[in-house]
C-alpha cells in the first residue's frame, strides 16, 4: 500500500468524512441481472457532498495492464499533503472498440471509488456491461409467445466471490487504517489511533 509518511491528518478528515457520508441511491437498473445498483454519478455525488470542509480530495488514474486489462487506482489526498493510494481491480472490455473500453472505465471508477469510502454500492453484477453487450438485438419473427427464461444461479465461487467484494467494498477503508497504524511507529500509532477513536465519538 502507498502512503505518506504520515497519515494522522488524513485519518483524522477520513473520520469527519465518515460522519457525513450518506449512502447513495441504488436506481440502476441491470436488465441482464434483473437487479440495481448505484450508478457512478450517485457515487461521486455523496463522496463530494461528504468531503466539503474535511480538507480530502481525491483523482483517479487509468492505468492499462497487459493483455488488454485496465485499472482505475483512487487516490485519497488531504490539505496536508497526506495521501494514501487505494488499488482497483483489473476490468477487461470483451471487445476492442471505445464503447467497451468506455463501459469497463466506468465500471472500474466507480467499483474503485466506491471501495477508496465505503460506499455499498452492491449488489454489483453489472459489470457485464464492461465485458458483453447485449446479444438478442436481431431475432427472428415469431408469432408465438417467447418462453420466459429462468434467472440464473449464480455457482458457489460466484456467491463467495461476490460476498468477498462486499465486506472489502464496506470495510477497506478502515482496513488500510489499520494496516497503516501497523506500519508506525508505536508513539506515533497510539496517537493515530487515539485522534480517529476521538473524531468517531463525536460522530
Amino acid at each position: 500500500m502507498e502512503t505518506s509518511e504520515t497519515k494522522a491528518e488524513l485519518f483524522k478528515a477520513f473520520a469527519n468524512f465518515k460522519k457525513k457520508l450518506k449512502q447513495p441511491l441504488k436506481d440502476a437498473n441491470n436488465p441482464f441481472f434483473k437487479s440495481k445498483y448505484v450508478p457512478l454519478e450517485n457515487v461521486v455525488q455523496v463522496v463530494d457532498e461528504a468531503m466539503i470542509d474535511t480538507g480530502l480530495s481525491y483523482i483517479q488514474e487509468i492505468e492499462d495492464l497487459e493483455e488488454g486489462y485496465l485499472r482505475v487506482d483512487t487516490i485519497v489526498l488531504h490539505e496536508s499533503g497526506e495521501y494514501i493510494v487505494i488499488k482497483g481491480s483489473k476490468v477487461k472490455p470483451v471487445k476492442n472498440d471505445p464503447q467497451s473500453a468506455g463501459s469497463a472505465t466506468t465500471y472500474a471508477r466507480r467499483y474503485s471509488l466506491s471501495t477508496a469510502f465505503g460506499i455499498a454500492s452492491d449488489p454489483d453484477d453489472d459489470g457485464n456491461g464492461a465485458s458483453q453487450q447485449a446479444k438478442n438485438n436481431q431475432q427472428p419473427k415469431n408469432t408465438q409467445q417467447p418462453k420466459a427464461h429462468p434467472k440464473p444461479e449464480l455457482t458457489p465461487e460466484q456467491k463467495v466471490a461476490a460476498n468477498i467484494d462486499w465486506v472489502n467494498k464496506k470495510y477497506k477503508p478502515e482496513i488500510e487504517l489499520i494496516k497503516s497504524w501497523q506500519e508506525m511507529e508505536h508513539e506515533q500509532a497510539l496517537k493515530a489511533i487515539k485522534e480517529y477513536s476521538k473524531a468517531m465519538k463525536e460522530a
